[in-house]
């Protein structure tokens, strides 16, 4: 029965094995994981020399594939249209060679969901990131966040207010890397700290309520240039003088 199993396993895991040697893992779903990769090896000048042009081809089929129905790209396949997704797969489309007007028009009802949502500008941090080390957009544009500050003493009112940010909370291992808080997975010992509100992390998959915490806030209440173009307080504002009206 070992024997037989061994075999099997064998069997199908030579059948998804890369040419290389490695086995690819398979995360489909997400629209802004390919623009990086795209981004990435135009501004390292190994574009043509890394894809084919039936890869190519099959990266744009696959994005032409998943944009909405007004013209906007979503940040996964279902989702709705975003700036994000739609910047980036537009983007990412001119780089493996579309013109402004190829895709049966595709390409072109992406561009006026751009400009008729704000333009590209409006394009979220991440996004602008992207497009920075693209050469696309000044870096002057982008919210900085200087990683020193976290060097910086933990009762100065400038530290992020977190004691610990590379390791979380609860767990096991080097990191707390293994998610065995509780004890109710296969992996039952675990640790956990003694105060969860100095560590940014509380598990390998969640962050602290602290961080959360101040996710929250800048959700609700945040800046222009943090959350944009509206924070939920102001959305809700909105909503009720609307109702009023």
């Amino acid at each position: 029965m070992v024997t037989k199993t061994l075999r099997r396993a064998i069997s199908f895991y030579s059948t998804i094995q890369a040419h290389d040697g490695h086995w690819p893992g398979d995360y489909g779903g997400p629209m802004f994981l390919l623009p990086g990769l795209v981004i990435t090896l135009s501004v390292t000048g190994v574009l043509n020399a890394v894809l084919s042009e039936e890869h190519k081809k099959e990266m744009c089929r696959y994005i032409y594939n998943h944009q909405n129905q007004d013209g906007g790209w979503g940040l996964h396949i279902e989702g709705p249209s975003t700036m994000f997704g739609t910047v980036l797969s537009y983007v990412t489309l001119r780089l493996l060679g579309e013109g402004a007007n190829d895709g049966q028009g595709a390409i072109e009802r992406g561009r006026t969901w751009i400009l008729s949502h704000g333009s590209a500008t409006a394009i979220t941090s991440w996004g602008k990131m992207w497009l920075s080390v693209l050469g696309a957009f000044e870096w002057s544009g982008n919210n900085p966040l200087p990683p020193e500050i976290w060097l910086l003493p933990y009762l100065l009112p400038v530290h992020p207010g977190f004691k610990e940010g590379n390791i979380a909370c609860c767990g096991i291992c080097p990191y707390k890397g293994i998610n065995s808080c509780g004890g109710k997975r296969s992996v039952k010992q675990y640790k956990l700290c003694e105060n969860a509100s100095e560590y940014l992390f509380f598990d390998t998959g969640h962050l602290s309520e602290k961080a959360y915490q101040q996710f929250a806030e800048q959700m609700w209440s945040g800046t222009l240039n943090v959350t944009g173009p509206y924070n939920l307080k102001e959305l809700f504002e909105l909503l009720c003088n609307y109702v009023i009206v």
